[in-house]
């Protein structure tokens, strides 16, 4: 496991007070669009399934610094920092429970032969890599989670990250599932899959994002709101596609496994 990124942001990281936008985490700008550095370069090489996100936000980015500082002060050495660093940070906070509803109402559980989608977070972490097609936090206008605006494929900086540090990340674990969350990181697999940079075959489908800036969405998903109920924003149509590809292709793979 490559630890020199880690190891450039290590005194940071030590004196990290809780400023994400800190200078001393600064890697790169373009435009609008900047990329701040968070310890989730570690790579599970026992998953079976990765979910993946756009890009981790604020939360999950202090979470997963103020960790990897907890364990540096207690005298962990860089690779054990920036495992249990990645564990801690990623989909971390309110965004959590929405993915582990959404996770067990298409059926992952089964799938995976787990009780709930909580284990794997917890006692059957072993089984999972959290990732993102943008996997250092970035940010536009300042201080705004970058949520697909400007277009990431569009954006030559965004575009190298993808295929420089999300690309390695797949291929390392040719076994595993993908599954994503929101549009822009289902776009991304199938755009990486259609120039043959990862394999079409691991990927599973995808979920809303489990953000609660997309509650109704989930809530939708989940069951716990009517069609008749929903606002005009919200594509219900879309989500019972999604819902029930997801389920059939979970289906298919517990049967060929």
């Amino acid at each position: 496991m490559n630890t020199k990124h880690f190891t450039h942001f290590t005194p940071v990281i030590r004196a990290f007070n809780g400023d994400v936008f800190s200078p001393g985490l600064h890697v790169a700008t373009e435009g609008r669009i900047t990329v701040q550095y968070a310890p989730f370069e570690w790579v599970n090489p026992d998953a079976k399934l990765v979910i993946v996100g756009i890009t981790p936000g604020e939360t999950q980015a202090v979470n997963a610094i103020v960790e990897a500082k907890r364990q540096l002060l207690t005298g962990a050495n860089a690779l054990q920092a920036m495992i249990a660093a990645k564990r801690i940070g990623g989909f971390s906070g309110a965004l959590r429970a929405n993915l582990v509803a959404m996770l067990d109402r298409v059926g992952l559980p089964r799938w995976a032969g787990i009780g709930s989608s909580i284990e794997l977070f917890g006692r059957k972490a072993d089984l999972l890599q959290t990732a993102s097609v943008l996997p250092y936090p970035v940010f536009v206008d300042g201080n705004k989670r970058y949520n697909g605006s400007p277009p990431l494929l569009r954006s030559p900086m965004l575009r190298s990250m993808v295929l420089k540090q999300f690309v390695p990340i797949v291929q390392a674990l040719p076994s595993a599932k993908l599954l994503a969350v929101g549009d822009v990181s289902w776009e991304t697999l199938n755009w990486l899959a259609q120039q043959g940079e990862i394999d079409s075959k691991q990927i599973l489908g995808y979920l809303p994002h489990p953000s609660p800036a997309s509650q109704e969405r989930v809530n939708y998903f989940l069951g716990r709101k009517l069609k008749a109920d929903l606002s005009k924003q919200t594509d219900a149509e879309k989500l019972d596609r999604m819902r029930q590809q997801l389920e059939q292709a979970l289906t298919h793979a517990s049967a060929a496994a």
